[in-house]
């Protein structure tokens, strides 16, 4: 017989099986179990084909000897005889089975390791197993009353993906002489990747600017991670992304709208959920408050700029045209990248208006009004021409209803964003009527205003804001009559109601250059953030007299000023509302622009590229051609084809 020892093991449904090393050449085996003190007791005495047998049911504590002979089969002229080997195994041990007691298998999640502790006999030891690649592996052999299992780096068992697991199967063994004792086998213990995962995501929210977020978190327990966004509107949670259990656990935001508040948060779906939940992890929210971004916002050349390949200006592609429109899709070094013959070009962004409702969204109001009936009048008294008309130059700011370009000088409007975060904070909101103003516009209005001056003014107001009398008009003028000798009053005249000492004419309409031509001037005023109501100021909106001096300026205009100072704007002695940003015209050197701007160019998104024509539409679901391209558009406005 091999010399190898038997194997008495302990199967699940409570019997016992005896093994043997198979013997070569024999025909059988001859197996004996008796009292190892009265070998008259005889418990089994029987012949097997195969190297193993169940044994019966053996006397707890007593001392059993076992012997197995290899037994070969021959022939002795007409009788069948047997011979058997000459050394059979044999041993003699107390029967007893080295089971394993109080078995506790238990996963911890922090150290991705598993633990098995148990109870057994003292001069027992234990066999954790593991199975691989369909094989059952010896992981751990110990001595003691705990094993160890370390998953991961270092180890050769990974952390199971989702819906697999590890088999592991644990026994308690006690070798002697030529005999191995085997309790029975624990096979219940698994290892999923749930075990190791907790509950509690930890999402990390960073900011990436430009109204940009990554959201990251860890693996917990579940099958999978959705990113979702609440709709206040639909008072619902919005999917925006899913995430595979072994996929990045990350999530980067598109471009956010400016000035919002944006809700995120991050649940795990499927395996284990809470009890109670829909959820397998705690979820938590997290906010991204948006700011003003250039992104994707229409800017206008405020002079012939060079273009250039990169932000460092190595190579010069050409120029673009004063007051042409485009669309920004990068800023860096002050350089904004713009969609640029189908590519990333750059220009100074400091030389470039920027679309006010574009870059700051709500954080102001807009009401162009020189756009579709101009303000302008003389102490609420129509200027003929000017007022309740469009003026020159503005024909193609209204895209929509309440919907207008308002360009302004980068530098300035980044200043006029602090201003509108001062306001924010003290309740208000500021509300734009003007910023670039062509010059078209300013000599325009300077021309027509002037040639009214000594022109009687209308009996009765353009509107009905106030009656003549609270009007504070100057007293009329009296005269004899050289014919009837009667006193008569002389009606009054535009100038009399625009002008008094000190203040010219140019001090409220300027003559030839204007500081709204650069891009750095405002008009603008306060409403209220509750209601959107406009506080009460000494005058209306451009009343181009002596009545907007800053000198009559009431508690609401004072507050306006102080918001718009705290900026770093300077004031105008003559009108209220009119602010300038003169540091940022002389520092980048802005030049005054001519004609007005409209929408038309390329306009990018996270989507793609539409092109926008100068009424604010776009091409949809067609085909144009564009200087000498022809270009094909889907449903929504994206490129799709150039041909």
């Amino acid at each position: 017989m091999p010399n190898e020892p038997m194997q008495i093991e302990k199967q699940a449904d409570g019997s016992v099986v005896l093994r043997w090393p198979a013997a070569e050449n024999n025909d059988r085996y001859f197996v004996k179990i008796t009292d190892a003190a009265d070998a008259e007791i005889t418990y089994l005495e029987e012949y097997y084909t195969n190297n193993v047998c169940t044994l019966p049911a053996l006397p707890e504590g007593k001392q059993v000897s076992f012997s197995v002979h290899a037994v070969k089969g021959y022939k002795l002229l007409w009788m069948d005889m047997e011979r058997f080997c000459e050394i059979p195994l044999a041993a003699t041990t107390l029967w007893e089975l080295p089971d394993l007691e109080q078995v506790n298998w238990k996963p911890d999640e922090s150290t991705k390791t598993a633990k098995l502790s148990y109870q057994k006999k003292s001069d027992a030891r234990c066999k954790l197993y593991v199975k691989l690649d369909d094989e059952w592996v010896v992981l751990q052999d110990s001595q003691g009353s705990s094993v160890i299992v370390q998953f991961g780096e270092g180890s050769i068992i990974t952390v199971p993906p989702v819906g697999q697991e590890v088999q592991f199967r644990a026994v308690a063994y006690r070798q002697e002489e030529n005999l191995i004792f085997y309790g029975q086998s624990y096979e219940d213990l698994t290892i999923q990747r749930d075990d190791f995962l907790g509950r509690d995501l930890n999402p990390v929210f960073t900011d990436n600017g430009y109204n940009v977020c990554t959201i990251t978190w860890d693996e917990t327990k579940g099958e999978r991670y959705q990113v979702q966004l609440w709709d206040s509107e639909e008072d619902e949670w919005v999917v925006l992304s899913e995430v595979a259990w072994n996929e990045e656990r990350s999530y980067t935001s598109p471009h956010m709208a400016v000035n919002k508040t944006f809700r995120y948060r991050v649940v795990a779906l499927g395996g284990q959920v809470i009890e109670g939940s829909e959820f397998a992890a705690v979820s938590q929210q997290m906010e991204q408050e948006t700011k003003e971004s250039p992104i994707y916002c229409t800017v206008w050349a405020n002079q012939e700029l060079p273009v250039y390949a990169d932000a460092q200006k190595a190579e010069e592609l050409g120029k673009i045209k004063a007051g042409s429109a485009w669309c920004v899709v990068e800023e860096t070094d002050g350089m904004f990248g713009i969609y640029y013959q189908g590519k990333t070009a750059y220009v100074n962004s400091n030389l470039c208006f920027i679309n006010l409702p574009e870059y700051m969204a709500d954080m102001c109001s807009y009401n162009i009004t020189n756009s579709y009936a101009s303000l302008y009048m003389m102490h609420e008294f129509e200027i003929p021409e000017v007022t309740n008309v469009i003026t020159a130059g503005y024909e193609d700011v209204q895209l929509g209803e309440n919907e207008y370009l308002v360009p302004l000088l980068y530098p300035t409007a980044k200043r006029l964003a602090n201003a509108a975060r001062t306001a924010i904070e003290k309740g208000y909101r500021l509300k734009i009527y003007d910023a670039f103003r062509p010059q078209e516009a300013t000599l325009e209005i300077y021309e027509l205003t002037e040639s009214i001056l000594d022109t009687p003014i209308p009996e009765l107001p353009f509107t009905e804001k106030k009656t003549v009398e609270e009007l504070n008009l100057p007293t009329p003028r009296k005269e004899i009559d050289p014919i009837t000798g009667l006193e008569v009053i002389i009606p009054l005249t535009y100038r009399e109601v625009m002008i008094v000492e000190p203040y010219k004419l140019n001090y409220f309409v300027a003559k030839g250059t204007s500081k709204h031509n650069y891009g750095i001037a405002l008009d603008l005023t306060l409403e209220k953030l509750s209601n959107g109501k406009e506080l009460e100021m000494q005058t209306s909106m451009h009343d181009l007299s002596h009545y907007s001096a800053r000198d009559y300026n009431n508690s609401s205009a004072k507050s306006l000023s102080s918001i718009m100072k705290s900026a770093g704007f300077t004031t105008l002695v003559s009108e209220w509302w009119h602010f300038n940003d003169l540091e940022s015209r002389d520092k980048f050197s802005a030049k005054p622009l001519k004609n007005g701007v409209d929408a038309e160019c390329w306009m990018v998104d996270d989507t793609g590229v539409r092109y926008r024509k100068s009424d604010g539409s776009y091409y949809k679901n067609k085909t144009a051609k564009i200087d000498g391209t022809t270009y094909t558009f889907d449903k929504e406005g994206y490129l799709v084809k150039t041909s």
